[in-house]
């Protein structure tokens, strides 16, 4: 059995290396400056914690450590790859990639405003509240009509941002009692987030090169990722002299895509709103010139809404007779039906409805929270499902209280799913129970 040598002397504390800094941690400080002591007071000093000089010796150590472990963290800051916080945004900011801002959670409401009101009602601005006391506020500043017995439809944001959760039903009256308007919110909201987390924004600074990245496809998709509301891309790049007529070949969705082009995927949040200008000129900017744009014209798996916008080229601030149309596809979620199978043991926790399981609520949020995050056209696959629930036991002194007995994707037993170029987006489930068997379905 080894042991580590404890001892090093007090002018080496701290190093810079090849390798990086190291630092003396805090057992080895303390027997660095216990025998600078005695080299200076004598072998018998008292250097324990009982006496005057062994606490003054615990208390220089302990901020001579502090100082250590901060230079240590300053250090670590410089590298990207363990870099947090401001730090973490500074790095990345020299690449043109920027944090991404918490966004408000939204919704349509159906408003009718009484019928005993004499007068149209027109606002610019009118703040609901739903039955946790959340505020939600539907904004326009060419204003907003309300004519009495008319049902008029208006887009809602929580005034909190993040994932504010809000089924049908939930925002069910105005702040204001007068006038008297009736709410009805038949669809649940879109989930906000929040704001991108230090590991979200060094996956995404590494995923997608940056805005000024090594290569054309690297900077588009980097550019584009940069826009508040798009949260992935997939560009497929046919650089043959062919074209790609289906999955075999080229994409899942099983759209042609011709030679020399590129066809450009986008996941957009639901609760986003921005114009195809946006997306349009960044996509014309970054290309090479004479390479096409791919349309998307909706083969048999149809996950997505075909975009495109017109570019006209600008001379010293003035239209050209130059236009060309940029394609792009805007993705739609694909949610096919999973079922998972699992046994209760004795120990699993009693519930009136199997629905408000504290286990079943944990198995589903943990699943949704792997496969909604899961990339654009990334395989769905039911091993790995298996183990999610698996690990998603709480157990109960050690012991299973449940155990899997089955994760099926789109009817198919013990087989992986094939994403079709799109991604998913799961929001509810239902769940029964038979015989100590629990199924649980997402959708």
């Amino acid at each position: 059995m080894s042991y580590s040598n404890m001892t090093i002397e007090w002018t080496d504390l701290i190093k810079f290396t090849s390798e990086g800094i190291v630092v003396a941690d805090y057992p080895q400080i303390r027997i660095a400056l216990t025998n600078k002591f005695k080299q200076i007071y004598g072998d018998d000093i008292d250097v324990s914690t009982l006496s005057a000089d062994g606490i003054y010796l615990e208390t220089l150590s302990l901020i001579v450590n502090n100082i250590m472990q901060n230079f240590k963290q300053l250090y670590a800051n410089l590298d990207i790859r363990t870099a947090s916080g401001t730090y973490l945004d500074m790095l990345c900011a020299l690449s043109n990639v920027t944090r991404k801002a918490a966004t408000a959670s939204s919704t349509s409401l159906l408003l009718t405003l009484d019928e005993e009101e004499t007068d149209n009602y027109v606002t610019t601005q009118i703040q609901f509240i739903d039955k946790s006391g959340k505020t939600w506020t539907a904004r326009n500043q060419n204003g907003i009509t309300l004519v009495p017995g008319i049902q008029t439809s208006v887009t809602v944001t929580c005034d909190e941002l993040g994932p504010v959760r809000a089924d049908a039903g939930w925002i069910d009256r105005t702040v204001e009692s007068s006038p008297i308007i009736e709410v009805i919110q038949s669809v649940e909201a879109d989930l906000g987030s929040y704001t991108e987390t230090d590991a979200e924004l060094k996956a995404r600074q590494h995923n997608s090169g940056n805005s000024i990245g090594q290569t054309v496809l690297e900077s588009l998709a980097g550019a584009l990722l940069q826009i508040n509301g798009i949260e992935d891309v997939l560009i497929y790049n046919n650089d043959t002299g062919t074209n790609w007529p289906n999955a075999d070949i080229g994409t899942h969705d099983e759209n042609t895509v011709q030679a020399h082009s590129i066809y450009v995927l986008i996941r957009k949040a639901p609760n986003i709103s921005m114009a195809d200008s946006v997306i349009g000129n960044i996509i014309y900017d970054k290309l090479t010139p004479g390479i096409r744009t791919n349309a998307y014209t909706g083969g048999t798996a149809k996950k997505g809404i075909a975009k495109s916008f017109l570019y006209t080229e600008y001379i010293a601030g003035q239209p050209s007779n130059y236009q060309q149309y940029v394609y792009w596809k805007e993705l739609t979620p694909d949610n096919p039906d999973i079922a998972i199978y699992i046994k209760k043991s004795m120990y699993f926790d009693s519930a009136t409805d199997i629905e408000d399981s504290e286990t079943v609520k944990t198995i589903v949020q943990n699943v949704m929270n792997y496969v909604n995050n899961l990339h654009i056209s990334e395989l769905l696959q039911y091993k790995e499902l298996e183990e999610i629930v698996k690990y998603s036991d709480p157990m109960f002194r050690g012991k299973n209280t449940f155990f899997v007995q089955n994760v099926i994707i789109a009817e198919d037993a013990a087989s992986d799913y094939q994403n079709t170029d799109t991604y998913f987006n799961y929001t509810s489930f239902t769940a029964s129970e038979d015989n100590d068997i629990v199924e649980i379905h997402l959708s």
